[in-house]
C-alpha cells in the first residue's frame, strides 16, 4: 500500500538507532506490532487492545507484547515511556480529546504520534454497491435508524452517503494544539477495494482490502447492535450482501483512502 506501516520518520529516532519503544493502540489483529517488532528489532513493540489479537505465541516475536486494556479509560502505561504511538483505523472513538492528551503523556518529548484512518470507499464507476451505502449510513449513525432518528438524513448536501470516517479531523486536532505537537505532516494515499486495478500490486492491495473492508464494519456490529438497536440479523444481511458484492470488483472500481497523519511531540 505504502511500502512500509508508517510514514513517519521512524528510522531517524534516536539519532539514527530507530525507536525504543513503540506502542500501538486499539492494536486489533496485531499484525503491526508484529510487523514493526520484525522491522526494529532493537525495540521494544506493545500493543493494547480491549481483546487479544487471537496469535498464538510462537508467531510473537521475543521483543513483541500485548496487553489488556481500554484506551477510553487511559493508557496503562506511566509517562514518557515512549518514543512512537499510533492508533490506526479506530473510526468508532470519535471522541479523542483526552486520548491525545494520554498519547502526549506517554510518548517522551521529540517522540512521534502517527493517526490512521480510512475515509468512505468512493467508486470510479460512479455506482457504488447498495449495501455499502447501507452499512455507511448504519455506521454514520452508530446505528440509530430507528424511532426518533428514522427521518434524519442519510446523505449530504452533495448527494453523498453521510460519512463515518473522521480522518478528516486528525491533522486539525493536533495543529490546533501547539503546545503539545509540532510538526504535523500528512498524507492521503489511495488503494483499490476488490480486484479490479491492471497491475499485480494493485491487484494484490485490491484483495486484501476487499477483505479488510469487510472486517472493518465487522468491528463496528457490536456497536451497531448493543449501542444502535438494529437486530442481529439485519447487521449480518447488510455485512453478507456487502461481501457478496464485493466479489465484483470491476463493476464497482472502488477505492479508499488512507489518511496517514504524525506528528512530533512537544
Amino acid at each position: 500500500m505504502t511500502g512500509s506501516n508508517y510514514t513517519a520518520p521512524l528510522p531517524r529516532l534516536n539519532s539514527g538507532k530507530g525507536p525504543k519503544d513503540i506502542l500501538d493502540i486499539a492494536s486489533g489483529s496485531g499484525l503491526w506490532v508484529i510487523e514493526l517488532a520484525h522491522e526494529f528489532p532493537q525495540a521494544r513493540v506493545i500493543g493494547v487492545d480491549i481483546s487479544s489479537p487471537g496469535i498464538s505465541n510462537h508467531d510473537i516475536p521475543g521483543n513483541a507484547s500485548f496487553v489488556s486494556g481500554d484506551i477510553t479509560e487511559g493508557i496503562p502505561f506511566g509517562d514518557s515511556s515512549f518514543d512512537v504511538v499510533q492508533m490506526r483505523i479506530v473510526p468508532s472513538i470519535t471522541e479523542r480529546t483526552s486520548i491525545y492528551q494520554e498519547i502526549h503523556r506517554v510518548l517522551r518529548p521529540g517522540g512521534i504520534i502517527q493517526l490512521v484512518e480510512l475515509s468512505p470507499p468512493i467508486s470510479r464507476t460512479g455506482k457504488r454497491p447498495p449495501a455499502l451505502d447501507e452499512a455507511d449510513q448504519a455506521v454514520a449513525r452508530g446505528g440509530y435508524m430507528h424511532d426518533e432518528d428514522k427521518d434524519k438524513a442519510l446523505f449530504d448536501s452533495d448527494g453523498k452517503p453521510v460519512s463515518w470516517s473522521i480522518a478528516s479531523q486528525m491533522a486539525p486536532s493536533l495543529r490546533n494544539n501547539p503546545l503539545m505537537w509540532t510538526n504535523v505532516n500528512q498524507k492521503k494515499i489511495g488503494v483499490p477495494i476488490g480486484v479490479w486495478a491492471t497491475d499485480k500490486v494493485g491487484q494484490e492491495a485490491g484483495q486484501l482490502m476487499q477483505h479488510q473492508t469487510i472486517e472493518l464494519f465487522n468491528g463496528f456490529r457490536p456497536n451497531l447492535i448493543d449501542i444502535g438497536r438494529m437486530d442481529e440479523s439485519e447487521v449480518d444481511d447488510i455485512i453478507l450482501r456487502l461481501a457478496k458484492e464485493l466479489e465484483d470488483g470491476s463493476k464497482w472500481q472502488l477505492e479508499t483512502l488512507y489518511d496517514f497523519v504524525w506528528a512530533v511531540r512537544a
